[in-house]
């Protein structure tokens, strides 16, 4: 998958969430409006959001479930 499609898919899901949706990140707080606004204008944090949805991917795909050793 590509930057661009990652970041499709992200624009896609934000659209879908509520107006009560936050993306905090440290010390921002950010509206799911304001983060795809960002996305389209500053590429160091839509290089940063990129990777950590990635990062969360693959922990979730490689996590073992509870109880199994």
């Amino acid at each position: 998958m590509s930057e661009k499609d990652i970041v499709k898919a992200i624009k896609e899901n934000l659209r879908r969430q509520d107006d009560g949706w936050r993306l905090i990140m440290g010390r921002e707080v950010l509206t799911a409006k304001e983060v795809i606004r960002r996305l389209d204008r500053d590429r160091a944090f839509r290089k940063r959001l990129v990777k950590m949805v990635v990062e969360l991917s693959v922990d979730i795909l490689t996590r073992k479930p509870e109880g199994s050793m």
